[in-house]
């Protein structure tokens, strides 16, 4: 199992860069790498985002447009099964992981708080193939099964606007 932390987004609607705020991708690396001993990978956008973050840290690969190309790339590289997490997942604890890590077998997408599958948080099983032709990361992941949390479906949760934060409150990392 290898994961990879997806830390390259604009954060256009969040107004400042996700991948930095809370010291959250590093949080994540540490939490899979140091202590459940998960080799970890951040994919960090442009080049001059490398020294951004700790461990291993790749710029994105040249000639992907989006999160889908990102994530096809990622799945042709690595031969293994990937837990994929975005950067803003700030919620996300160590027994979350965990608990995502039992279905890694067969895979599938986090659901959040709202049960809205979240495709950034999800297991992609290396013995599984995807549609190759799939235009969206809603469509590439659709044979996945969903996955909520049967305790706190907020641990599942992503942030894109500042008044997301709000939830954080009194939830700390």
């Amino acid at each position: 199992m290898h994961v990879v932390v997806l830390a390259g987004g604009r954060s256009t609607r969040m107004g400042e860069d996700k991948a930095l705020m809370f010291d959250n991708v590093n949080r994540i690396h540490s939490m899979v790498n140091d202590h459940l001993g998960l080799p970890t990978v951040v994919l960090c956008g442009g080049i001059e985002r490398l020294s951004l973050f700790k461990g291993e840290v790749c710029p994105d690969p040249q000639g992907c447009e989006g999160v889908l190309d990102i994530v096809k790339w990622v799945r042709r590289r690595i031969n293994d099964d990937i837990l994929m997490v975005p950067c803003d997942a700030y919620k996300l604890n160590h027994e979350a992981v965990k608990w995502l890590l039992q279905h890694a077998g067969k895979g599938g997408v986090a659901l959040d708080s709202v049960g809205k599958r979240q495709p950034t948080l999800a297991l992609y099983p290396n013995r599984l193939v995807l549609p190759p032709n799939a235009n969206t990361l809603r469509s590439y992941t659709e044979a996945l099964p969903s996955l909520p949390h049967p305790t706190d479906p907020s641990l599942f949760d992503n942030f894109n606007r500042p008044t997301d934060l709000e939830s954080l409150n009194g939830h700390r990392m």
